[in-house]
This record gives C-alpha cells, structure tokens and sequence, in this order.
C-alpha cells in the first residue's frame, strides 16, 4: 500500500480502476480514496453473502469506497442498490472473463496441451481453484 501511494503520488492520476475481489483491489482501493482519486471497481455488486470469505469483506468495501460501479449481472445492480449504492453510479459492462473467453475460444481450442502430460484427448479434467478459502475433497465410497 505504501508504494502504490507513493506512485500515486508521482503519477496523480484522476481514476484508479480495480478488478475484482482480491486483498490488492481492496488496498488500491482504500489508498486511492484517501488520496482522494476517484475509484472505479469492475466486477462490482457481486455477493456470495459469506462474510467468513476474505473475498466477500473486499467486495463489500471496495463497493463502499468506489465512484463508479462496473457489473457484471443484474443481480449485482440489486445487491448495490440494496445496500445504499446510488444508481447513478452503477453501469453495466458485462462479463470480462465470458468476453475474454468469447474472444479467445477458437484460439484456445487450438492448443493441445495434453499432449505436454501425455494425456488423451478428452481423458481428462482440469481444475483450477482460485479462492483462499477452504474446500473439502470428497470420494465417492
């Protein structure tokens, strides 16, 4: 945080924009408020009402802290509206990741990683978790 200040600082910046819902949005966040820059979140509004997610408390107050509200759905517009947001800063842009898989879909499809691991071509299935909190892994008996 203390770096990011300073570069703001230096750079003085009207807007600082912050993605998403990790620790880092939420300091940039914070940081730039203080400053007094103005915030602008993407991925904003969205809840999953589990306040013992880390993730959930950045949602919450990037929300609070932001000028400009980027959503994802409209369920997110309800979630910030219900909690007092102004609708007059609330846009919705749509979804990045679905845009950035749409882009890149055809792309995608032409890399054959599974031949790096030896593996048949739709043997297997690939997982990638990226939430800090913790899940339990279950067999079938």
């Amino acid at each position: 945080m203390v770096k990011f200040e300073e570069f703001l600082l230096k750079d003085k910046p009207s807007l600082v924009l912050v993605v998403g819902d990790v620790n880092s949005t939420l300091a940039c966040a914070l940081v730039a408020k203080k400053l007094f820059i103005k915030v602008a979140h993407v991925e904003a509004g969205l809840r999953s009402f589990d306040q013992k997610m880390p993730e959930e408390v950045n949602r919450l107050l990037t929300d609070q802290l932001s000028d400009f509200l980027f959503t994802t759905e409209k369920s997110a517009e309800i979630n910030l509206k219900r909690e007092g947001i102004d609708s007059s800063k609330i846009f919705f842009v749509g979804n990045v990741m679905i845009d950035t898989l749409i882009m890149n879909i055809e792309k995608a499809k032409k890399l054959f990683y599974y031949k790096k691991y030896n593996l048949e071509k739709n043997s297997y299935v690939e997982i990638i978790e990226d939430k800090s909190f913790k899940t339990e892994i279950k067999t079938a008996p």
